[in-house]
């Protein structure tokens, strides 16, 4: 630990800059007439971080201890015809596959 005596490291690279170094300002600070404090002096701000941490940790705890929830239940409408949804691909030339689709309808 360094003794109270001797310079900090920063302290001794302010001195080796020139003049025209220490006085460029890459980023001007505001001016104390754009700036207002606020009444709450921050509520809001560690009230959004601990309701980011209530977040963050219920996401843990769900992926942690949480199961998955299913439910079943009986389709009680009956219903004569079969209707099923068809998607595939087939990798076979264009000039092998041929389909049949055929389609009645009940005119009631």
């Amino acid at each position: 630990m360094a003794s109270t005596s001797e310079p900090a490291l920063l302290d001794k690279l302010s001195a080796l800059a020139p003049a025209s170094l220490a006085k460029f300002d890459a980023f001007p600070k505001l001016t104390t007439t754009y700036r207002t404090r606020s009444e709450s002096r921050g509520f809001m701000t560690i009230f959004v971080m601990l309701f980011s941490v209530l977040l963050l940790l219920n996401d843990v705890g769900e992926f942690l201890w949480g199961w998955p929830d299913y439910e079943f239940s009986v389709d009680r409408n009956v219903n004569p015809n079969l209707e099923i949804n068809l998607d595939m691909v087939v990798a076979m030339p264009c000039s092998c596959t041929w389909t049949l689709m055929i389609s009645s309808a009940v005119i009631g």
